[in-house]
């Protein structure tokens, strides 16, 4: 069963878009955001609360190519520093679902997340995924829930559905490699925190997973 759930989460290596720069996201200095702070399955701090006068992408092709551009310098940042102002701006995008309603329905969902309403919370987010199947941050809110309630077969199935919609997530891989921990299957936990360094070289929780996993699957091969 392990090793199954192993196999339905191989990540693809390669980009499957194209990454066309427009770096105006990266314009901003860091501190000029104040941002309501959320977490990642894996209890990674993250920085998702948006801003209401900042535009977004027009289209998801302008999306993707945003993305992909903050990807890129966030794989080739030079320090944790820089690397956090790249984080910021793709948890931005992350956010954007250029919907009013959905913007509401996420809005409430964080506040009930917050005061333990995890039932509530399903409940909003549930609509939140009807009416957008395609916003990435509905599926990954939703399965931070469903781990949080210990729920981890339908957290995987929503983490699932965030990496088809963005294979570079590394919230939702990091969330993954948490999830596999804790079924015991280690190799493919530190498979998927090495592919989280991969993108975030300075996601502070895979570092450290990785380097416990590592000592702990050297262990046992001894």
């Amino acid at each position: 069963m392990v090793g199954l759930i192993g196999l339905a989460f191989q990540l693809p290596m390669e980009p499957a878009f194209a990454q066309d720069p427009s770096g105006k996201e990266l314009d901003r200095q860091d501190g000029e955001v104040a941002e309501p702070e959320t977490k990642s399955v894996d209890g990674e701090a993250s920085q998702t609360g948006g801003q209401k006068d900042e535009p977004g992408p027009r289209t998801p092709e302008e999306r993707v190519r945003i993305l992909g551009d903050l990807y890129t310098r966030l794989t080739e940042a030079k320090s944790a520093e820089n690397a956090t102002v790249i984080q910021k701006a793709i948890e931005r995008i992350w956010l954007h679902s250029g919907s009013d309603t959905i913007d509401v329905l996420m809005s409430r969902s964080e506040k009930v997340i917050k005061d333990g309403k995890s039932e509530l919370a399903l409940t909003l987010l549930d609509s939140v995924i009807k009416l957008a199947p395609n916003f990435s941050e509905g599926w990954n809110r939703r399965a931070f829930v469903h781990f949080s309630s210990g729920d981890y077969n339908r957290a995987l199935g929503d983490l699932r559905n965030v990496l088809a919609l963005d294979h570079k997530h590394f919230q939702a891989i990091s969330g993954l490699a948490s999830i596999l921990r804790e079924f015991g299957d280690e190799k493919s936990a530190l498979k998927a925190y090495r592919k989280v360094l991969e993108i975030h070289p300075y996601w502070d929780s895979a570092k450290t997973a990785v380097k416990e996993l590592s000592r702990e699957i050297e262990g046992q091969e001894l």
